[in-house]
């Protein structure tokens, strides 16, 4: 916006110009954007996105009240030219174009300072150029708006609707990314499987919102028990799996424990459901012949089965020896 007022402002031999939205709930104009000179030598402003209150501003905002082109070539003279936002420029004439869709004012363009009077071939040049920069920010803004949407739509994607944690397509694929790392920089990584124990139990006896509710304390375990870069993903069901970047195998079976140990002494679950919940944990590391994360989470659920059949509420690593 402001290289376009750069531009009037050459094509008007002014040496201001303004662009400001009109915020109709709360009748004010939100200070927006100035032209590069203007900025520069004639106005120190509060800043972009301040808003002015209509009512308090003077003449130059009669184009807002009167939805028409106002030129003001002797604006000394103005009995009513009070209301200016804090630092604005002097002003000896100016030209104020409204922007309008639907009989409704949604910005105005201004310039101002021209050395001659402003006429009627100012405010045609002026009101076409504001009907073309409206334009192009309607675009600009259903393009961001599309964005925003697609970005959304990609979160929902990729998160489990119910823990608010990583969905398996978004583990998975955090996972490729990670073993890519892991194999070219020969970097540590390790995996954590786990499966909260007796679950069907819990939603046979207390019901499925006792479950969600389970499910959703132990997602909320894991996510503050581990590091930002760590991943933590709901993998379905009642089972949850735990990236490890750069994780050497040791420390991925002691943060194993302490998580178990956070899930077994949850206070919040203890509060609501009047019960412990616990899960059994597989741990393991990736390693060379380890072709995809498919064969990693497997090794981390050979290990985890084992902790079940051990008696449950256990931390098992996966060695050769349990394949």
């Amino acid at each position: 916006m402001q290289k376009v007022l750069d531009e009037i402002e050459y094509l008007t031999n002014s040496q201001i110009s303004f662009f400001h939205f009109l915020d109709s709930k709360t009748n004010s104009l939100k200070l927006q954007a100035w032209s590069t000179r203007t900025k520069k030598k004639f106005c120190n402003t509060e800043g972009e996105d301040n808003h002015y209150p209509v009512d308090k501003a003077g003449v130059w905002c009669d184009a807002v009240r009167l939805k028409r082109p106002v030129i003001h070539n002797d604006y000394a003279s103005m009995v009513n030219k009070k209301g200016m936002p804090n630092g604005h420029s002097q002003v000896v004439r100016e030209l104020v174009v409204p922007i309008m869709r639907d009989n409704v004012v949604k910005a105005v363009l201004g310039i101002g300072n021209k050395p001659s009077d402003y006429h009627e071939k100012d405010i045609d040049l002026v009101s076409n150029v504001a009907s073309i920069a409206w334009f192009v920010i309607v675009e600009k803004q259903a393009d961001e708006e599309i964005q925003m949407l697609n970005e959304k739509l990609e979160s929902l994607a990729m998160t489990d609707d119910l823990t608010k944690i990583a969905n398996r397509r978004a583990f998975f694929i955090k996972g490729a990314e990670e073993i890519i790392r892991s194999r070219r920089y020969h970097l540590p990584l390790s995996i954590i499987m786990l499966d909260i124990d007796r679950f069907k139990l819990i939603n046979d006896t207390l019901g499925h919102d006792s479950g969600d509710y389970a499910l959703q304390c132990v997602a909320n375990t894991l996510v503050e028990g581990v590091r930002e870069v760590d991943v933590v993903g709901r993998l379905g069901g009642e089972e949850f799996g735990v990236l490890l970047p750069n994780t050497k195998f040791e420390d991925a079976q002691k943060l194993a424990d302490r998580l178990r140990t956070s899930i077994a002494e949850n206070s919040e679950i203890i509060s609501k459901l009047k019960m412990n919940i616990t899960a059994s944990f597989g741990v393991a590391e990736y390693q060379l012949q380890i072709k995809n994360l498919d064969e990693l989470l497997k090794n981390a659920d050979t290990a985890m089965y084992k902790a079940k059949n051990g008696g449950r509420n256990r931390v098992e690593t996966f060695t050769s020896e349990i394949t």
